[in-house]
């Protein structure tokens, strides 16, 4: 078998695997849906994937892949740009990515809440299996922090052209906005984009408010 062909395979598998965890839930998806979905034996999707939880693992590694190239273009094409409009760019562009496809999204904090159970030794995961074992679990070990660099990155370019008058570390900047954004995009995804969030808040104007915020975040001189 060519790579290109088991590149393809895996792909057919992963997309399969979005198709039946996105729609019925994680925990109530069968590998047996899974492959039935991708038009293969259980055992030929066993043979790219260990287990339910090692296929997970590889549409977050996905997910991952996605925000970090979004993230890398946009520095990439902006570099004429102040760090502080780059910084907007990379905040509209994950609101965006949110909005389009939440359930990456929440693979993502998923994979971050297994992180955290791993540390404090907690066996409340998400996941039976030893995550530890998958391949893809350990590759985005070696990314997951890409996206906050870059980020960083760009908090610090406008520190240094001016742009960005907040002086306090630029990591603290960072988890800053992070829960500012990411709090929206849970209640937001809570309520399956719908206009209103469930404390009657409306989703257009709360979001206008969190550029506010940012803005103000920025520009706080203290």
């Amino acid at each position: 078998m060519g790579i290109y062909e088991r590149q393809e395979r895996e792909k057919t598998i992963i997309a399969a695997a979005e198709n039946i965890f996105f729609n019925h839930g994680f925990r109530n998806a069968k590998m047996d849906d899974v492959a039935k979905q991708a038009g293969m034996s259980k055992g030929l999707v066993y043979f790219y994937f260990q287990n339910k939880d090692d296929l997970y693992m590889a549409i977050t590694l996905k997910a991952f892949e996605m925000i970090i190239a979004n993230y890398q273009s946009i520095l990439e094409n902006n570099k004429h740009k102040t760090g502080k409009e780059k910084v907007f760019l990379i905040v509209k562009t994950y609101l965006e990515f949110s909005n389009e496809h939440y359930h990456y999204h929440e693979a993502i904090f998923n994979y971050m809440a297994t992180v955290r159970a791993e540390l404090n030794l907690k066996a409340d995961s998400l996941f039976q299996s030893d995550i530890n074992e998958s391949m893809y679990y350990q590759k985005i070990k070696q990314i997951h922090n890409l996206p906050v660099s870059l980020v960083v990155g760009a908090i610090k370019d406008g520190m240094k052209d001016g742009s960005i008058k907040n002086s306090h570390n630029p990591q603290m900047i960072y988890v800053t906005l992070w829960a500012l954004i990411t709090g929206f995009v849970k209640l937001n995804i809570t309520m399956g984009n719908q206009n209103e969030t469930i404390y009657h808040v409306n989703v257009h104007d709360w979001k206008t408010y969190i550029f506010e915020l940012t803005e103000k975040i920025l520009s706080e001189t203290i």
